[in-house]
Order: structure tokens, then C-alpha cells, then sequence
């Protein structure tokens, strides 16, 4: 999803010219689907939700494709002259939904793939909406979730201005940033002069190498231990691993992500319901 506004002329172009960075990683080696899609969302407009390409050619890009060359000229398709209201989340939800996924986006989601929705925003979601009309944001991480049996098949991730880390070109994007946090995703500085390292590690996590993995049971993060192939790996936030009690993600630091294969194990005890006492649980979460 890559927002049409008329103040990301910069950043669509550094999309267009890192593309060729995050799909090095999965060349050759994985069966990938690219689609692109704005962040106006006007439900009055039959074209909402529609994966852009140009006439006569498929919504969705693969392998078999010239996909650095019609990836670039897709970006500069979905143009700068979108509403000033931008619904990406909302706009990704229709264009993932049974309507259009058996629809005019036919074919672009397979049962098989595991799916990753890529934000690159310069605002936020719905920035200036009506409060009353906001959708919340756990209504969308459920939404993209449903859209695979095994949820941790679904990433959300953001190209987007960081709350911790603001500059004159970009707005936090706190919503999008949610959203990313809570599938387990990451969020990247959209002020970052160059993308070629931005594109490249998020091609690098498409290809299944994964950052974050969900316990089964809530954890009491006091006693909770990671092990990845039986190597303790402690608590931190680049070199090591967080833990988001409310999605029940683990989630590796960019220095600490685990290589392809690795058994990644979590020793906790789990948070008792009420009325009941808590029990330690040692389970493998990913491999």
C-alpha cells in the first residue's frame, strides 16, 4: 500500500528504485505475488480496492514477470493526487476481502502463501478523520489474520514516520506502527535517505525467515526464557528479543532474528486464569 498524496513524490521514487533491493532476496527462490495498491479509499468508486496496473495487463505481478520494470511503473501509477483522507488500512482491508480477492484481484492470494502487507505512508491512517468514525486498529489486525487459518502466516509492516524518531517530512504514523506490531511486522524510518538496506530486509523476512513468533499461552513475562536451538538468548530490544503481552508475540531485535530452520523454544509460566494457579509451560514456538 503506497500512499498517493501529493507530498510523497520523493519517497514513491526511492520505493521505485529499492525494489530491486527486496526482490534480489526472493529471486530465484520463492514463488512471489506483488501487488500495489493506494491509500485513498472512497467507497463510491468502483475501482476502490483495485490492485493498480496499467490496461490489459494482470493486477498482480510474479517471477515470471520483467517485475523490476512494471513494479516501478506501478508505483508511478498510483500518482499523487490522492484524497486528502487517506484510509490505507481500510483500503487494504477491501482489497483483500472475498469480493475482490475472487474478483478483480483474482488470483493474487493462494492458500498456500503466507501473506505480508507492506504500509509506505508519509501520514498516518486516517489522520484526519472524524474520532467517531475511526475504525479501531484491532479490528484490522483481526481482519488480516482471518485471511489465513495459522495467523502467524500474516505480517503486517510499515515504511513510515516513527514516533521516536520525527523529521519535517513525515507525520508518526502511529496506527500503521500498531498494526505492524501486533502481526509481529516492523516499522522503518521513511526519512531514511536511502531504502537499498529498508528494501532489502524486508525482502529478506518475505522469503520465511521470521522475527516474531506467538506463544500459545500468555506469559508472565517475569519468568518467560527464549532459546533458539537450545542457546539462551536474554531480553533486548536489538540484540535479543521483547515480548508484547497483549498479542502474545516474541519478537527477535534486528540483530538477534533467528537463521531459517532454527528451533526457537520458550520456558514460562503461563498467566492463570481466574481462579486457577499458574503452570510452567516449555513449548516450541517456531523451526
Amino acid at each position: 500500500m503506497v500512499s498517493d498524496s501529493p507530498s510523497m513524490v520523493e519517497e514513491q521514487e526511492k520505493l521505485a528504485e529499492g525494489f530491486d533491493s527486496f526482490i534480489s532476496q526472493l529471486d530465484g527462490q520463492t514463488d512471489f505475488h506483488v501487488g500495489l495498491l493506494s491509500a485513498s479509499f472512497d467507497p463510491a468508486n468502483p475501482d476502490a480496492g483495485q490492485l493498480v496496473a496499467a490496461d490489459g495487463q494482470s493486477t498482480f505481478l510474479t517471477a515470471d514477470d520483467e517485475f523490476v520494470r512494471l513494479f516501478q511503473e506501478r508505483v508511478r501509477l498510483v500518482g499523487l493526487e490522492g484524497a486528502g483522507l487517506e484510509r490505507g488500512l481500510e483500503s487494504a482491508q477491501l482489497a483483500l476481502s472475498p469480493n475482490l480477492a475472487t474478483g478483480v484481484n483474482e488470483g493474487f492470494l493462494r492458500l498456500e502463501a503466507e501473506l505480508h502487507i507492506i504500509f509506505v505512508s508519509d501520514g498516518d491512517d486516517c489522520i484526519d478523520c472524524d474520532r467517531s468514525d475511526e475504525a479501531p486498529v484491532s479490528q484490522y489486525v483481526e481482519s488480516f489474520r482471518s485471511i489465513k487459518s495459522d495467523h502467524s502466516e500474516v505480517q503486517v509492516k510499515a515504511i513510515v514516520g516513527l514516533e521516536n524518531n520525527p523529521c519535517d517530512r513525515a507525520y508518526p504514523a502511529t496506527r500503521y506502527i500498531a498494526v505492524a506490531t501486533k502481526t509481529g511486522g516492523s516499522s522503518a524510518d521513511i526519512c531514511t535517505s536511502s531504502w537499498s538496506d529498508i528494501m532489502g530486509d524486508l525482502g529478506h523476512s518475505s522469503t520465511g525467515v521470521r522475527a516474531s513468533f506467538q506463544t500459545s499461552f500468555a506469559a508472565d513475562i517475569a519468568t518467560l526464557e527464549v532459546f533458539v536451538d537450545e542457546l539462551k538468548v536474554e531480553e533486548h530490544e536489538t540484540e535479543g528479543w521483547t515480548y508484547d503481552p497483549e498479542t502474545r508475540y516474541i519478537t527477535f531485535g534486528a540483530d538477534a532474528v533467528p537463521d531459517l530452520g532454527s528451533e526457537i523454544y520458550a520456558v514460562y509460566s503461563v498467566l492463570p486464569a481466574a481462579g486457577q494457579s499458574s503452570t510452567l509451560s516449555r513449548l516450541l514456538i517456531g523451526g
